[in-house]
């Protein structure tokens, strides 16, 4: 098993924006910690992937922020949140999301089997592929990746408005 190099709680990961105010919390006994950049309308959670961090998403941010609350979790085992001892399901808690969910996945460069999964266990998962991108298509296909997730948001706003306006 791939094991990630972990940064240390006091360490600034690479790339992140002095903006970000951090959040720590404690669930289950594990200690998570999460970016928040602000911004005005609807939050906006960015995963990172495996060995990962928040700051991989500074730039992203950085123009998101202008439309909506920009939100950025470090997974379990990664960046400064704690490396969890007990094995569990995180097959389990992703099902749990009912909220509206895009992957983005390079087309060729990412095993299809894990993506495939998330959005058949979450109702509202919308799945792109990007052609010519290697795992970290935020930074290979920057232009490509902002289209898509403002075509994304751009999609749900208007959802909501066709809401207010049958009430």
């Amino acid at each position: 098993m791939r094991q990630c190099a972990r940064s240390k709680v006091d360490a600034k990961p690479e790339g992140l924006s002095p903006t970000a105010r951090w959040h720590y919390r404690t669930r289950k006994g594990v200690g998570l910690a999460c970016a928040d950049y602000g911004g005005a309308g609807p939050a906006v959670i960015l995963l990172h992937g495996l060995c990962g961090h928040a700051g991989e998403w500074a730039e992203t941010a950085s123009w998101l922020s202008k439309a909506c609350r920009v939100v950025v979790p470090e997974q379990r085992g990664h960046g400064r949140s704690d490396h969890e001892i007990a094995c569990r399901s995180y097959w389990d808690e992703w099902a749990r999301i009912r909220c509206p969910v895009l992957v983005v996945r390079a087309r060729g460069a990412v095993p299809t089997g894990n993506t495939q999964r998330m959005v058949e266990l979450v109702p509202h998962a919308r799945l792109v592929e990007i052609e010519k991108s290697g795992h970290d298509i935020h930074l290979d296909q920057p232009l490509r990746w902002r289209e898509t997730l403002e075509a994304f948001l751009s999609a749900l706003d208007q959802r909501a408005n066709k809401r207010v306006e049958s009430v």
